[in-house]
């Protein structure tokens, strides 16, 4: 079977980017989530997230995970894709939540599944490079089924906002079993790891259906639980009326801190060639990714998917080069 037939993506796109509500607000004071924003061009950074797995995926298996509060912004971005492949959730609950969810309904369709998932936040200047990653994580997961492989970003500096992973073989360009996972580890730690050759946690990842939900059974076994029992088919006809009330019980579940960080020793890390990757978090990443790029006024900096549709309603480097105390952010 070709690796496409048999890979899903996952979109997470259900976020509220709280933390960069001081740059996405419209000309009417209203707070554009992120992933609707662009950074660098007129596509949004949700439809680079999504064409950056098609490169690896068939458009008709990629699922995005949103949010119903954001409807008027998911409504005109995913016009193509089909609605059984719109997973929209109540509230946001977090990560792992947004990963439970498409990956219990791509589980029941094809349990022979490799499921890709991606954030929906992210920069990425060389595309190609990353999808080479991409492919070489899913080729390594159609190989070896039991395997979880995170691409891991090197890093170019000591951040203590990003989960770090040390593999087995720190320094070499090949898919390693991880022996730590450090998240958002103090200062001195995180400057510790990027001298012990750690890596970034991109939350990128590859895996099996299968495995992916062994690993949730392990880790959040309840989690898992309710989820399948939300899809199951005594509840499916109900599911509509049920998942407001379901998701109004759920705690906020982060996957990295929940399932990664109790993970180690259990899933792998590919380390990512230079590719310029930037996780679009808060304004101090996004005034130095802005800094760093030359293209800050280009009108459209990457290629676009050939779907017409609007500019995205903000553009985050524009917004940052049009503030006149940048190094007070970073302060």
């Amino acid at each position: 079977m070709h690796e496409l037939d048999a890979t899903w993506g996952i979109v997470l796109a259900a976020g509220e980017g709280r933390r960069l509500h001081s740059l996405t607000r419209d000309d009417r004071g209203r707070v554009v989530p992120k992933q609707f924003c662009s950074f660098l061009g007129s596509r949004s950074l949700l439809r680079s997230a999504i064409e950056r797995l098609a490169s690896v995926v068939d458009r008709r298996r990629i699922m995005v995970v949103v949010a119903a509060t954001h409807h008027r912004w998911w409504q005109r971005e995913l016009g193509d894709l089909e609605p059984e492949n719109i997973v929209v959730q109540p509230v946001n609950r977090g990560t792992a939540c947004g990963v439970l969810m498409p990956l219990t309904q791509i589980f029941s369709r094809d349990p022979d599944a490799r499921v890709v998932v991606a954030p929906s936040d992210h920069f990425v200047e060389d595309e190609a490079a990353y999808a080479a990653s991409l492919r070489k994580a899913v080729a390594g997961v159609a190989i070896q089924p039991d395997h979880l492989i995170v691409l891991g970003i090197q890093p170019d500096h000591p951040s203590p906002d990003y989960g770090w992973i040390l593999g087995a073989q720190p320094g070499e360009a090949v898919v390693q079993l991880v022996e730590s996972f450090v998240e958002k580890p103090q200062p001195e730690l995180a400057a510790h790891l990027m001298a012990s050759g750690a890596l970034w946690n991109s939350f990128n990842f590859v895996a099996s259906a299968a495995g992916l939900t062994a690993h949730f059974k392990r880790t959040l076994a309840w989690l898992a639980e309710c989820f399948e029992l939300l899809i199951s088919g005594d509840l499916l006809n109900r599911r509509h009326d049920l998942m407001p009330r379901f998701y109004a019980r759920l705690p906020h579940v982060d996957f990295s801190s929940r399932v990664f960080q109790r993970s180690a020793g259990r899933f792998h890390v590919l380390p990512v060639p230079p590719c310029g990757w930037a996780d679009l978090g808060t304004p101090e990443r996004v005034t130095e990714c802005a800094r760093r790029w030359s293209c800050l006024h280009a009108a459209d900096c990457g290629p676009e998917d050939g779907i017409v549709r609007e500019p995205a309603p903000l553009d985050l480097a524009r917004v940052v080069a049009g503030l006149p105390h940048l190094d007070a952010m970073r302060s």
